[in-house]
């Protein structure tokens, strides 16, 4: 079965539904596309450390968090490139 509907639109119609549906995706378009997600390989790689640096790191030195998704870990690499600069300020200011 093959259910075909035709209407039609005026052009103003057709600019106020494609104005509501930006509308309503462009908070979610943000969301995602600000969302950087990284592997705990990701993380390895990108701080030149082993997996388990990593997981002392989220046990004593206040590392970020990671978020499982299914069976993988992952890693905000925002809270990382902070949990960063937070340590780059602690150096200099103990210098």
């Amino acid at each position: 079965m093959n259910n075909k509907y035709e209407i039609e639109l005026t052009e103003e119609q057709i600019t106020n539904i494609s104005q509501k549906v930006a509308s309503l995706l462009t908070p979610i378009i943000i969301k995602f596309s600000s969302f950087k997600k990284m592997t705990l390989k990701d993380v390895e790689a990108y701080l030149s450390i082993d997996r388990l640096t990593v997981y002392r790191l989220i046990k004593e030195d206040g590392f970020p968090k990671p978020v499982k998704v299914g069976r993988v870990l992952r890693f905000e690499k925002d809270e990382i490139d902070g949990w960063l600069e937070e340590k780059k300020l602690k150096a200099h200011e103990s210098k």
